[in-house]
């Protein structure tokens, strides 16, 4: 049985929270005292820090952070160059340096994380222009729908090559637009050109950054409906004006990958500091089309899926707006209007298991149907587990239960 409280992410509208960036941005206000570390490789002053020990950090999933361990020396002490020639030094990261040649995270302060310009935040976070996808504004909705669902993503920026100018457009936005007329209409939908439907659903405003802007306006604009913005050249006037589409994941990794920056506010926050009440639920017996349909006229992303055959809220899994991509154009009215949200999740999950690249709803199947299990945690988890896990199980909301 679930005592849940909403917490919102990913798909569109929100009945839960991607990450709980408001409430967390405004705990983090304060400055938290800080051991300042050298980061140049120069012997330290008498009595000065030194770096006695590193291990890597447990709750760096890449094993690029470290835990540095202070010590006080009586006398000056040297410590390793690097023993390449300066030209072929490695050149340290952001936000790193090197000690003996090995690349050691810095400890920001507070108000360094968040004076983070974004043009460092996005090689903090190792974003590769190729995971830049635009999709040009000729595109169809059926066609940006096959791209969203092949590419693994919920949004994605639109450009118009003939008035030069970009949008975006996001799942939510698509199944507004598909479910918006009457059923024998709906099949326009998929030809309609996907420029038109940006920001249909009223949820998916424009916002933009440039490179020179900071992570605290990124902060800003994801504590409010914002999910994703766009970092924008302004120089440029062909396609590669758009330089980089930001999530509330790729905020999160940069939260997770600087925890010593921030673990004397996060170790004591808990998922019941952060938590939303009126988890939004749905009966798993419920036609995926209500459901789903319920949500878009809500404007939730996403609802938990409880049990048909108790009166406890035992809660069995989660349907989101974003499984409308998974499901094939050919194959759409069948799915929608004669599955069950448990027979959805259910080939779902065959699919996932059959084949790891994508979901594809409709097509061949094998082996049995096992609905797969929603994330879960407890009130008392600290926030630090809780947004490392979000990253480690691909998911956008975890639901706080009170027995599992």
């Amino acid at each position: 049985k679930i005592k849940m409280k909403r917490k919102s992410t990913s798909s569109g509208g929100a009945a839960s929270n991607d990450h709980t960036t408001g409430p967390v941005a405004d705990k983090l206000t304060e400055q938290p005292d800080i051991v300042p570390v050298r980061g140049n490789p120069d012997p330290p002053d008498e009595d000065g820090p030194l770096v006695k020990r590193l291990r890597p950090s447990p709750h760096d999933r890449e094993s690029r952070g470290f835990n540095l361990f202070i010590g006080k020396v009586g006398a000056p002490r040297p410590i390793d160059m690097n023993p390449l020639e300066p030209s072929l030094a490695p050149i340290p990261k952001p936000h790193t340096h090197l000690v003996r040649g090995a690349e050691v995270e810095d400890k920001l302060s507070l108000k360094d994380f968040f004076n983070t310009k974004i043009s460092t935040f996005l090689q903090d976070i190792n974003y590769q222009p190729s995971d830049l996808v635009i999709i040009d504004s000729k595109t169809t909705a059926g066609q940006a729908l096959e791209i969203l669902r092949e590419k693994n993503l919920l949004a994605a920026p639109v450009w118009d090559e003939v008035e030069k100018g970009y949008n975006i457009v996001d799942v939510m936005d698509l199944w507004i637009s598909c479910t918006s007329g009457r059923r024998d209409r709906a099949d326009a939908f998929f030809t309609t050109p996907v420029i038109e439907l940006c920001n249909f659903s009223h949820t998916n405003p424009l916002v933009t950054f440039t490179q020179e802007d900071t992570v605290l306006g990124l902060f800003k604009s994801f504590s409010t409906t914002t999910h994703r913005v766009l970092i924008i050249d302004d120089s440029k006037t062909d396609k590669s004006k758009i330089v980089a589409r930001i999530s509330q994941v790729d905020l999160l990794k940069f939260v997770t990958k600087h925890f010593t920056t921030l673990e004397s506010r996060l170790d004591e926050v808990t998922a019941g500091h952060v938590m939303k009440e009126n988890v939004f639920l749905v009966s798993e017996e419920t036609r995926l089309y209500t459901a789903l349909q319920t949500l878009g006229d809500r404007r939730y992303s996403g609802a938990g899926v409880i049990h048909s055959e108790v009166n406890e809220h035992k809660l069995v899994g989660n349907v989101s707006i974003s499984d409308f991509r998974a499901i094939r154009q050919d194959r759409m009215y069948t799915v929608l209007f004669e599955f069950t949200v448990k027979q959805f999740l259910e080939e779902q999950a065959k699919d996932r298991s059959d084949s790891e690249q994508g979901v594809e709803i409709g097509g061949p199947q094998s082996g049995s149907p096992k609905m797969l299990p929603p994330v879960t945690c407890y009130k008392e988890e600290k926030l630090r587990s809780v947004l490392t896990r979000l990253l480690e199980e691909h998911v956008h909301r975890i639901f706080v239960v009170d027995e599992w």
